[in-house]
């Protein structure tokens, strides 16, 4: 465990106003790593497998862990038990409590657990960790090393970028198979923005993206007992996009609003911190833009050649955007709003023109965009 003096200097060098955000961070990859040494069997999902694939300066802080188990509940039950006894000789007030959702889905073979450790910064210190009990030919690989802002990380089974892409994207699938809580949000769009935008997002990443939804989909949809394929599934992605896009209008879900808030203060650093809520909604309208092209593939209209190059096109439009001239910027502006129809318009008149572009931005008027900008 780190000196209190540690973690402030770590905290500060990455960026974050608060220390609380790299112990918890250590913690979870403490944790990731004495799992693995009980099992090579576990693969690292979810928001703290993201980070790995991230710059180091872009990086957030996490206080989950997300699993995947492919063996049943008796065998994660052995493992928990030695990872209690692993614990147990270094800290004794290390806790592992089964948590019993209030409402849970009765068939998801997931088992969680609030983990609490010990903290040098007298704050709460309580990881959670969730496995998930499946076997899922869902692509992963050993990730040889890694550096984060709160360690290193060595030779552990992790989702690849492609596959976070593809189960992120289905989380945003509130009506159907995604999250629920509003305030889970940001933090899946913030990776979803990290991993598929300012990161590398070729072919090979959207192969593993594709296949993913793929493979997810009807797993999840099972889990719910309801029926949903990749299409629908991408379609509710894309509907919950434009609900919450709207969070630098009059008209923006406050609760959205608050949720982006929060997780601004606590869990970025200074270079995130002061992300303008037009820039959320340019997020949110990319990843509605990435799960329309994401759903023509599954309609047959689009190769994964073809989304990618319409993908990296609309990248390179909106980087021309941002550097348009100033008596450039309002002329293209009408010319894009006249392409959106909507009560909308006359507030995204005093918008950036990159805010305006993923606005009108569709799968079908690309090309005249390119031209346009």
């Amino acid at each position: 465990m780190l000196s209190k003096e540690r973690l402030v200097k770590l905290s500060r060098t990455a960026g974050f106003t608060q220390p609380q955000v790299v112990e918890l961070f250590r913690w979870d990859l403490e944790l990731v790593a004495q799992i693995r040494q009980l099992s090579k069997d576990f693969i690292l999902k979810g928001g703290a497998a993201a980070q790995l694939y991230i710059p180091l300066e872009k990086q957030r802080g996490s206080v989950d862990v997300d699993l995947m188990f492919p063996h049943g509940q008796e065998d994660l039950e052995h493992v928990i038990l030695a990872l209690r006894k692993k614990f147990a000789l270094h800290a004794s007030s290390v806790q592992f409590n089964e948590y019993k959702p209030k409402n849970p889905t009765p068939k998801l073979p997931m088992k969680t657990y609030n983990v609490t450790l010990p903290s040098v910064l007298n704050e709460s210190c309580t990881i959670k960790l969730d496995v998930l009990l499946i076997k899922a030919e869902v692509p992963f690989h050993t990730v040889k090393t890694s550096k984060t802002f709160a360690g290193s990380v060595e030779n552990l089974n992790c989702s690849t970028r492609g596959a976070l892409i593809g189960d992120k994207l289905l989380t945003l699938a509130k009506n159907t198979i995604g999250i629920q809580l509003v305030e889970d949000y940001p933090k899946q769009l913030y990776d979803l923005e990290m991993l598929a935008y300012q990161g590398n997002c070729g072919i090979g990443e959207l192969t593993d993206a594709v296949k993913t939804v793929k493979i997810l989909v009807p797993v999840e949809a099972g889990f719910r007992d309801i029926h949903v394929d990749p299409i629908e599934a991408l379609e509710d992605v894309k509907n919950t996009m434009a609900k919450f896009s709207n969070i630098d209008l009059a008209s923006a879900d406050q609760q959205f609003k608050k949720a982006v808030s929060n997780f601004q203060q606590f869990y970025v650093s200074h270079s995130e911190m002061d992300t303008k809520q037009y820039e959320w909604s340019s997020r949110l309208l990319r990843i509605r833009f990435l799960a329309s092209l994401m759903q023509l593939h599954f309609r047959e209209k689009l190769s994964v050649r073809e989304v990618e190059r319409i993908y990296s096109l609309s990248k390179s439009i909106s980087s021309r955007a941002k550097l348009a001239k100033a008596r450039e910027v309002e002329d293209t502006k009408l010319e894009l709003l006249k392409l959106s129809k909507g009560q909308e318009s006359r507030e995204l008149k005093g918008k950036p023109l990159d805010r305006v572009f993923w606005h009108a931005l569709t799968p079908e008027n690309i090309n005249d965009l390119n031209e346009l900008i």
